[in-house]
């Protein structure tokens, strides 16, 4: 049987095939079109993915102190408006399309995992402000019908159920320490109380990485972007291509190195990552994709 790709532990959300398995070199394999194109166009139409490509050209012609193309900015308008009025549903999907849109979401799948590592802390955060009144909450019937406001004892419970309600997102307002009640509502909370406690946070956080002498932590697609703006210019430092992408991976993590601190390690560009960004910098330079062997000169010191 054909492999169809795969995703971190077979459990993609949604199931996509890898890039690998939907194209044959250049030539898109139509029966796996077929079956994921509609995955790919809901996420990331093909206009849509034109903006971002040409929008990042822009981006390097202004980090590289160039003048801006009047013509690409005009192209990138346009696949704008048809992206706005689904112009392009029919437009086919190239591979620098699907691979984008695959390296997305294996980062969404990281993600996921992630928070469901962290779930159980997060839940037991919002369970103490919501105990002590700094987060009003709220319950409404699953079918519908008049809000109710939740008091502070409402959330008198022990870890293992608030971690229930918290993924569940549900209640029994009547029978709330009873886990063998059926949740009858859907829980909300009061956003400007929620925004105000993820602003403390954020900012005890980022005073304890101060104090630790850390800069503050990176934003994931911003790094990527950053790394894929530097890669461009380091292509522009090796004429000769004596550089492969193994040597640019070492550069990288000296370029954006992880850092350690007391609540773990910040920021640093994960292989995903910059494989990402190796994927956007060489839709401009494909000849950068080609193998080749390292060189002496290309290990030599910097």
């Amino acid at each position: 049987m054909e492999k169809e790709g795969s995703w971190a532990n077979n459990q993609p959300p949604p199931y996509l095939a890898a890039p690998e398995a939907a194209f044959k070199g250049d030539k898109p394999i139509q029966r796996r079109h077929d079956k994921f194109a509609s995955v790919i166009k809901s996420y990331l139409s093909p206009a849509a993915f034109e903006v971002r490509h040409l929008t990042r050209q822009i981006k390097a012609q202004a980090f590289a102190g160039q003048a801006l193309d009047a013509e690409v900015q005009d192209r990138i308008s346009a696949a704008d408006a048809r992206a706005s009025l689904q112009e392009d549903q029919n437009d086919p999907i190239t591979l620098a399309h699907w691979n984008e849109v695959w390296l997305e979401f294996l980062e969404i799948r990281s993600q996921i995992e992630g928070a469901e590592k962290r779930l159980p802390h997060v839940a037991g955060e919002l369970v103490a402000i919501a105990q002590d009144g700094r987060l009003k909450t709220f319950a409404r019937p699953k079918g519908g019908g008049e809000i109710v406001a939740l008091s502070p004892h409402h959330w008198a419970i022990d870890p293992d159920m608030g971690l229930q309600r918290l993924a569940s997102c549900s209640i029994n307002p009547e029978a709330y320490l009873s886990p063998e009640a059926p949740q009858t509502h859907w829980i909300f909370v009061d956003k400007a109380d929620l925004d105000r406690e993820m602003q403390a946070y954020d900012e005890e956080y980022e005073r304890s990485l101060e104090a630790a002498g850390q800069p503050p932590p990176v934003r994931i697609a911003a790094q990527v972007d950053e790394c894929a703006v530097w890669l461009t210019q380091q292509f522009a430092a090796d004429p000769s291509h004596l550089l492969v992408r193994d040597d640019f991976h070492e550069r990288a993590k000296e370029a954006f190195p992880t850092r350690r601190t007391e609540r773990g390690l910040v920021g640093g560009l994960s292989e995903r990552g910059f494989l990402r960004a190796w994927d956007i910098a060489t839709q401009d330079h494909p000849e950068r994709r080609r193998p080749g062997p390292r060189t002496k000169k290309a290990n030599s010191p910097r």
